[in-house]
This record gives structure tokens, sequence and C-alpha cells, in this order.
């Protein structure tokens, strides 16, 4: 057999074995099971919630119709904005109904989005659009969501800074959407992707603890107990166990509800190696990688600030304080990590969203006092409540 014919031989065998491959994961449904790049709205997550899901032109979940005459706003975010709630108990109709419905405020948000895709839709289509205001509801998770190429809902259109602190928008985004449609290419970008960001979470962990003092302290607190100390477990109780017990497929027992509540406050993206996870905001110092995080979600909002003020929008930016969230003390938390001292507290949080919104101006601070309940049960973000005073107070910036 010549080499032609070999070559050609094991190509058409190599074909045959991909299409293969790519039929039985699919039939299987074997994870990852995402093939949206870039997704713009997630309603088969929610649609058991709501039957009759509508979307605007651009494919996000909003009203079909808006009023020519009307001047338009843009409404930046991503489950805080999209929510599986009513459609009137949106935050978009509710600052509509705040504003005495003069303006068109365009619902652009969607469960898992973080400042980059709310960056790119708004590129694409604030020409159009001519806000007169862009409105950008941050959320504390965007920090690592802006980071990871891997997002809620599959790959994602991710920036990156260069060595001058540049941004860098993604590349390929039409070859990206076509790629996702393989299994195999999923597979293998995840298998990279996890590889790559633990040997570099590893490098910058270890490279951290190299720079702390070690414990000098008798009394060591840990995870658990800084979770203790950072949530009020009845609040938390109070918020969960109507929706376990109204669920027929979930159990109401307070034990499984408190296990699920450590978990959920020990959690963060799978692509990182578990340090103190959901409390490095509180730390007194910072990881190369956090600091990373930071920057890039800092250029991402001075971005949006640069494309709104270019287009002759105002860009407002809503910062939500959530007390429920944070130490109810005033004081330092120390911790030992692989015998390292590590301090955690409310002033190094305020700090880290203090960096993040360097340089950005029109910001409306929101607080939620520790105890409210503010939480849709349902829709596990703000309830009507909140979001009707928050977008009250919104309202109140635009006048």
């Amino acid at each position: 057999m010549s080499n032609y014919k070999k070559f050609s031989f094991y190509l058409i065998i190599f074909i045959i074995f991909f299409i293969l491959f790519e039929i039985v994961f699919n039939l299987l449904k074997i994870r990852p099971s995402n093939s949206n790049y870039g997704w713009l709205n997630t309603h088969q997550y929610y649609n058991y919630i709501i039957k009759d899901i509508t979307k605007n032109k651009f494919g996000t979940r909003d009203t079909f119709d808006k009023d020519p005459d009307k001047e338009n706003i843009i409404l930046l975010g991503d489950s805080q904005v999209e929510t599986a709630q009513k459609d009137n108990n949106m935050p978009a109709r509710i600052l509509e109904k705040h504003l005495n419905n003069k303006y068109n405020v365009y619902s652009f948000g969607s469960w898992g989005w973080g400042t980059d895709q709310q960056l790119v839709i708004l590129e694409k289509n604030i020409k159009n659009i001519k806000p007169k205001f862009v409105i950008v509801f941050f959320t504390p998770n965007d920090l690592t969501d802006n980071y990871h190429n891997i997002g809620f809902f599959g790959e994602k259109p991710t920036f990156k800074l260069n060595d001058k602190n540049e941004l860098i928008p993604p590349k390929f985004e039409n070859y990206k959407k076509l790629l996702n449609n393989f299994w195999t290419y999923r597979i293998l970008f995840r298998l990279k992707l996890f590889y790559q960001n633990r040997n570099l979470e590893n490098f910058l962990v270890e490279d951290y603890f190299q720079k702390r003092n070690n414990c000098n302290f008798d009394q060591k607190i840990s995870i658990k107990n800084l979770i203790e100390e950072k949530i009020n477990y009845n609040w938390y109780l109070s918020k969960y166990k109507e929706v376990y017990s109204n669920n027929p497929n979930q159990s109401s027992d307070e034990a499984r509800i408190k296990k699920s509540y450590y978990r959920f406050f020990d959690k963060r993206n799978n692509y990182e190696l578990e340090t103190d996870r959901e409390y490095d905001y509180f730390r007194d110092h910072r990881t190369n990688l956090e600091n990373k995080k930071i920057n890039l979600t800092n250029s991402l909002l001075k971005k949006i600030q640069k494309v709104s003020n270019q287009n002759k929008s105002k860009m407002f930016l809503i910062n939500v304080i959530n007390y429920n969230y944070l130490f109810e003390e005033e004081k330092d938390y120390k911790i030992c990590i692989n015998n390292k001292e590590v301090i955690y507290s409310n002033e190094n949080y305020f700090k880290t969203f203090n960096d993040t919104f360097n340089g950005i101006n029109n910001i409306i601070n929101f607080e939620i006092y520790r105890g409210t309940i503010d939480y849709d049960i349902y829709d596990a973000h703000l309830n009507f409540e909140m979001n009707n005073k928050l977008f009250k107070r919104v309202s109140n910036h635009i006048n």
C-alpha cells in the first residue's frame, strides 16, 4: 500500500471514529453538555417557574415592544437583571414604573454573565438603541466570572489584559461558536483550562503563603467558624426552609439544609484551587490571581463607561452592599491556613471593591441591613420588595 493510500485510509478511520464519538457522547449526554457560546439567556433553567418567557429582538429576556417616541435606557447585568420572576417584577419593568414610563428600559442580562459579556452586547447594540443612560448592575461574583473562559452556561468571550494593562478583546468569536458544537472540542478545552488554572493557582498560592507569618496564636478558628461569624444561620434558614418544604423533590430536613448551607458558602469556581474560597474578598492580602481579577474587572467597567460616553450616554453603576453577607462585627478574624496566619475583615472587603471601582463615576450604593429578608426563595435573587426599593433609588439618580 502506498503512503498516500495509507494516509487516506487512516484519515477515513479517524473521521469515522470522530463522528461516532460525537454521536455517542450526544446520545449519552456526557458532560460538558452545553454548546452555546456567549449565551444570551438561560430560559430553559427556569421555564418551569415561568411558562411564557418573552425576549427582545436582541435575544435577552425582556418585553417585545418598545415605544419609538420614548428615550431609551440599557440595563446591564447577570441573573439579577434577567431573574426568574414575573415579567412585571423584572428590574427593567420596575425601573420603567419608577420613571413614570417615560423611558424604554432594555433588559440586557442573563444568569452567569460577567462584565465581559455585558460589554460585548453593549458594544454590538448601543449605536442602534442610542440610550440616554447605561446602568450596570454589578455583583461581586463578576470578578471571577470575568477571568474564566468557562462560565455558567459554557464557553464565553473573555477579555485579557496585556503587559501594559490594556484590554484585549476576545478573538475568533464566530469560529468559537462553530467549535462549541463539537463535544470533542468542549471536553479537550475544559481539560486544558482545568490543568492550566490549577497549575497557575498552585504556584500563586504557594508564593502567597511564603510571604505570610507562621501562626503564633493558640486559638484557631476554621472556615466553618468564619461562615458562622459571617452569615446568620437563622436568617439563612428562614430563606430556604419554605422553598424546600414546598418542593416535593427536596427534603426540608434541617440537617440537610445546614449541610447545604456550609457547602454553599465554601464554594468557588471549579477551575481554581480551594484555599479560602468565598473569603478572598475579606482577606488582608491578595494573591496575584486575585489582583488580576480586580484589574481586569476594573478595565471592563472603564470600557463600558468609555463606550457609553462615546455614544453620549451616561453610565451608572449599581453596587449592592448586603450586610447579610458581611461579618457581623467590625473586627479582624484570624485563621490558620497551611500553618500561616491569614486575617479577614469587612474593611478588606470594602477595599477590594473600592479598587475594583477605581475611576468609575456615578456609583449608586444600595445597602441591605443585616437580618433583612431580601431574598426571593424561588428566584434565588433579590425579591420584588428589595428591587422596588433599589430601583426607586436608581430612578432618583436619573431624575
